[in-house]
Formats: structure tokens, sequence, C-alpha cells
């Protein structure tokens, strides 16, 4: 239920929005929120996982029952693994990054696997850096930071949509 009221919380500041501060001066605040693409559900995570397991059991004891008994701890290993597969998707099915571009700091908050890293910078003195790579096999890495700093944001974008954060953060930080 907690999780749930945080993800709600955290979907509902995917828009850039605008606040008063206690002075009454208007804030602007810039927030995106960068989630990699979970197409699989738990619920369906835990079903294809069940289906799978009564599946291959069901052939495992198959083959013990006509004297292939060998089958049985391949088959039984062979689960462990997908297990361990789905238990690792599990544990990274909530990771994000959320930026926030107010007026006095730039905030990476990421997320992997239950730990929480929070990075702050002055927005005075941050940069944004698309650093491509020479070659131009492997994609390029957006980096924002400052003095030396820097944290690498929006890993699982596609290389457009990388590009168009760039953009946006770098029109964002002039302002």
């Amino acid at each position: 239920m907690m999780f749930a009221r945080l993800l709600g919380k955290i979907l509902s500041m995917q828009t850039k929005t605008s606040r008063e501060n206690r002075v009454g001066v208007e804030v602007s605040v810039y927030r995106k929120l960068i989630r990699p693409n979970r197409s699989l559900l738990i619920r369906a995570m835990l079903f294809l996982f069940l289906a799978y397991t009564a599946f291959a059991l069901s052939l495992g004891i198959g083959f013990a029952i006509v004297g292939a008994w060998m089958v049985l701890p391949f088959m039984g290993l062979e689960i462990v693994v997908v297990a361990a597969v789905f238990y690792f998707l599990f544990q990274h099915a909530g990771d994000y990054e959320l930026v926030i571009i107010d007026d006095n700091r730039l905030k990476v908050v990421r997320r992997r696997g239950g730990l929480e890293v929070c990075d702050e910078f002055q927005r005075y003195w941050a940069k944004v850096f698309l650093a491509s790579n020479a070659g131009g096999w492997y994609p390029s890495r957006l980096l924002v930071g400052s003095h030396g700093r820097m944290v690498e944001v929006g890993a699982a974008m596609s290389e457009e949509a990388r590009q168009a954060l760039a953009g946006d953060l770098r029109n964002i930080m002039r302002r």
C-alpha cells in the first residue's frame, strides 16, 4: 500500500509545474520521471513463472515415469535459474530516475533495486553533457553534474529520447 502511494506521488510529478514559495514568489519547477520499459506486470510475471514451473515439472515427471529419471535434477536446476531471473526482474520493477530542477538546485534521484540515491547540485554550476561514443557503436551518455562530479541520467532511454531530454535540460538550465 505504501509503495502504491509513493508510486502515485512519483507519477504525479512527471509533468513540468510551477508553484509559489512561502514568500509568494513563483518558483519554477521542472520534474522528469524516467522509468525503464517494463511491459510485464508483477501479477503476469508470477503467473508466467507458475505456468512455466507446472509445465516443466509435468514434463520432468513424465520423463521420470518413462524411466529417464536423470531429467528431474536438470529440470529442477532450470526452474531455479528461471526463478533467479524472475527474482531479479521483480527487484528492479520499481526502478526510476527523477530529475528535479528548481530555482536553486538540480536534484537527481535514482532508484535501482530498492536502493535510492539522491545527488544534488547547485543549478548555477550544473552542466549537461551528452557524451557520444567516437565509434558510434554504443549509445550516448547523458551526464549532469558540477565540480567534477557527474551523474548519468536516462541510460534506459532510446537515443532520440535521450537527445531530447538533453535539449530540455539545457534549455531549463539556461533560464
